[in-house]
């Protein structure tokens, strides 16, 4: 049952909401935000989007120290920020993309106070220039309530834009650890954006005792990231478009939205199953999905829309995984003895059986594949297993203890 309010202290209440707007408790606002990120360092993966949705080719963090106090710096090249763009910047929940819609990824609005989450945070600055008009703006820890500096500038220079976020830290010498952490954030979860991002580690020449510093190419820093037999494909699910790709390495299931990571959480082949068998990880199997489409909480750590997964796990398991294993496992079936591949055979025999696991009817590659050792020296698939004990229905595992036993006699298949 509704609650009836008098008409005019129903005009009473619109007409206050018009002239205060709708009032927050900002502490409690201010934690709910910072609380989004499970790790406080994703903030720089949110500045380094930033600078891609603003057009910008290049982004550069780096740092200094004084005393107790580290300040990271992040530069780019984008189109920079004019006066409203600046006060759209400290307005919460407002986003202003320039550019195509379908490009962009941060969309809230909030990506820009993820510094939220820092402990101890002391401080935000940003020097913008749209190559024509140039402003500073100097804010305090943000969580105090202190006031804002904002001011024009002349003369301005090229297009691009400056953040400098301030925090307390422990220790005389953190900028270079805490510059290799915020480098390892940014190469988990932006590395494949069609930007160069770059960040310069200061360290300490143990030999000579001076300051060097050593820059780290986070787009071209992909040799930890090996994976073999690379396939993509381009498709359309209902009314979403979707890349996926599918490679042989790191077992690993991640959720894309334009090149950046959003989460590895979700099981991408089974995700519609329910048998705990069959939500088992395939063995050194990589997906990796990406969409434009994906709808995206806050933190940016999960799908608010993850139901759409359910049929991409359907499309992935009954489309792509056929004809992605039939492409791949015939480098092996025309292998000749001596011959050097770049996945061992037995990580191979490995994934066939995870996908036997999961779907072992049909005519699919991955049963014909052989994978199962007999005592007499031959390989069996799933396949031949089967028509193996059409007849008996009977399967035998060789005793390494019983040696000298002829299994020739067995009416089955014996196993070592």
């Amino acid at each position: 049952m509704g609650i009836k309010i008098p008409k005019d202290e129903l005009s009473s209440l619109i007409s206050n909401l018009a002239e205060n707007g709708i009032q927050a408790d900002r502490n409690h606002l201010i934690e709910d935000i910072g609380a989004q990120f499970a790790d406080h360092r994703e903030w720089i993966r949110e500045y380094v989007v930033n600078a891609y949705d603003a057009g910008a080719t290049w982004c550069r963090i780096s740092g200094k120290q004084t005393d107790d106090t580290i300040t990271i710096y992040v530069d780019d090249n984008g189109h920079g920020m004019d006066e409203q763009g600046v006060k759209d910047f400290m307005t919460l929940f407002k986003s202003v993309k320039k550019g195509e819609p379908a490009r962009t990824i941060g969309r809230f609005g909030v990506g820009k106070a993820s510094i939220l989450a820092i402990p101890d945070l002391t401080g935000l600055a940003l020097q913008t220039s749209t190559g024509s008009e140039s402003w500073l703006l100097e804010v305090g820890s943000l969580v105090d309530g202190g006031p804002v500096t904002m001011k024009q500038f002349a003369p301005s220079p090229p297009q691009g834009t400056r953040f400098s976020v301030s925090y307390r830290v422990s220790g005389p010498n953190s900028l270079p650890a805490e510059l290799k952490q915020l480098g390892d954030v940014l190469w988990k979860y932006v590395r494949l954006l069609p930007m160069s991002i770059t960040v310069h580690v200061e360290d300490i020449d143990h030999q000579t005792g001076k300051r060097v510093v050593a820059l780290r190419s986070i787009n071209s820093d992909l040799a930890n990231d090996a994976e073999y037999f690379t396939k993509r494909y381009s498709v359309t699910i209902g009314r979403s478009e979707y890349r996926i790709m599918l490679s042989v390495g790191e077992p690993l299931h991640e959720v894309y939205q334009n090149n950046v990571l959003i989460t590895q959480r979700y099981n991408l082949h089974s995700y519609d199953l329910r048998r705990s068998r069959q939500k088992q990880m395939i063995p050194y199997l990589r997906i990796r999905v990406d969409s434009a489409d994906f709808e995206l909480p806050f933190g940016r750590h999960c799908l608010r829309n993850e139901d759409v997964l359910k049929d991409v796990s359907v499309y992935i398991r009954e489309k792509l995984l056929p004809d992605y294993f039939e492409t791949f496992s015939y480098v092996y079936k025309t292998a000749q003895p001596g011959d050097e591949l770049e996945v061992p055979l037995a990580n191979v025999e490995d994934m066939v059986c995870g996908l036997i696991r999961i779907i072992n009817k049909g005519a699919y590659s991955w049963l014909r594949f052989p994978v199962f050792s007999t005592t007499d020296g031959k390989k069996l698939s799933f396949m031949d297993l089967k028509q193996a004990v059409s007849g008996s229905g009977k399967i035998y595992f060789e005793d390494r203890k019983n040696l000298g036993v002829d299994y020739s006699v067995f009416e089955g298949p014996v196993f070592t």
